[in-house]
């Protein structure tokens, strides 16, 4: 095989390979501008995992509280239950009855936690009248417990992901461009030896047309110019 089909199988490869990641990467691309929810919880494997949600129920007849829990589940079940009822005592049991040692206004709290180590807290007060009864709902509070790892890795994946894009599309293109330069026709070249005595140096002179004329023409303009005139 000799060099000119070489160069032009090698050009072929190149472009198709070019051509291939740019679409891979534009398909890419166009998924995930469709539906980047789904992409980013596979990059994370399958996304945070949901908190429970707290809340609960109470009544209050004289100085006796009844509470009842009402919180859901989010990814994990919720495996234990705390209450603050604000007078220095404090149970573990899922709803709950506490008297308390008389009439006031108390901050009770709810704290749930689940099988993936993840709480949520509720509370609200309560007013304990006596010889009064009453009662309402919980208000949930927003949880400050922070993770910074789940917030990181989702930025860290979309900057990952911005380059291998980025990568795809310059060597994608570098491919293609590489490859046509192979492939693409080029101008011809003549080279011409002609008599020392027509140049007053005399050498090789190297005519370059584009497109080329054919070598009778040119070696009919070449010997059509005056010869020098001659020395004295």
């Amino acid at each position: 095989m000799d060099r000119e089909k070489s160069s032009l199988f090698l050009g072929l490869a190149l472009l198709i390979a070019g051509l291939v990641i740019l679409v891979l990467v534009l398909v890419s691309v166009l998924g995930l501008a469709a539906n980047p929810g789904p992409f980013i919880e596979r990059q994370i494997g399958g996304g945070e995992a949901r908190p429970p949600a707290a809340v609960f129920a109470w009544w209050a007849n004289d100085t006796v509280a009844d509470f009842r829990d009402l919180s859901s589940s989010g990814s994990a079940s919720i495996e234990s239950w705390t209450w603050d009822f604000d007078d220095g005592t404090a149970v573990t049991t899922r709803d709950a009855t506490h008297t308390y040692s008389g009439p006031g206004e108390y901050f009770v709290r709810l704290t749930v936690r689940d099988a993936n180590g993840l709480e949520a807290v509720a509370a609200t007060r309560i007013n304990v009248v006596s010889g009064g009864a009453n009662g309402g709902m919980s208000e949930t509070l927003p949880n400050v417990d922070f993770d910074f790892g789940n917030i990181l890795v989702p930025i860290a994946v979309a900057i990952l992901t911005t380059g291998m894009w980025i990568v795809g599309f310059l060597v994608g293109g570098s491919l293609v461009k590489a490859g046509w330069n192979l492939i693409r026709p080029r101008p011809e070249t003549i080279r011409i030896k002609l008599r020392p005595q027509q140049f007053e140096h005399g050498a090789m002179a190297e005519i370059v047309s584009a497109p080329p004329a054919s070598p009778a023409a040119v070696v009919a303009a070449v010997t059509a110019s005056p010869p020098p005139p001659p020395e004295s």
